[in-house]
């Protein structure tokens, strides 16, 4: 059960994200072609505090170790959804085992033209081609360190 966190200044502790919200305004945008609109604002929820909060403690049942690393769950985000490390601990609220960042390349570089994303009606397929946008290496490492020291 996910509890969501309350927006700030809102003046109830119970608003919530759902699935009318989703349906409503996620659904129709994802059919309009307007996913890379969508990725953008879902880090920059991520990073300002709005996202959904998992509130319970996973089972420990769930604990999955892979190559020497514990995680509380074996469900992960994919690097390409937070390329940047820019939400991180944002999607680790949420209640995702793990979160993958990447692709990183070493310079900071701007990646193929928009629309990254596209959504092949007839398929029901949302296609990526983001290629590799980047921060660069010493940008996205300057994150990673600032989370690993709690900040």
């Amino acid at each position: 059960m996910i509890k969501y966190a309350p927006l700030p200044g809102s003046a109830s502790s119970k608003e919530k994200i759902g699935t009318k919200f989703y349906k409503d305004h996620i659904l129709p945008q994802y059919l309009k072609g307007e996913a890379d609109k969508l990725l953008e604002m879902a880090i920059w929820v991520g990073k300002h505090g709005r996202l959904p909060v998992d509130r319970l403690r996973d089972d420990p049942m769930l604990n999955t170790k892979v190559f020497g690393l514990t995680f509380e769950n074996p469900l992960g985000l994919a690097a390409g959804c937070d390329k940047q490390a820019e939400a991180v601990p944002a999607f680790l609220r949420m209640g995702f085992g793990c979160v993958e960042v990447g692709s990183i390349t070493p310079l900071p570089q701007p990646g193929s033209d928009k629309p990254h994303m596209a959504w092949l009606k007839e398929d029901q397929a949302l296609v990526s081609r983001r290629e590799y946008a980047s921060d660069g290496a010493e940008a996205v490492a300057a994150r990673i360190q600032a989370l690993r020291r709690g900040r």
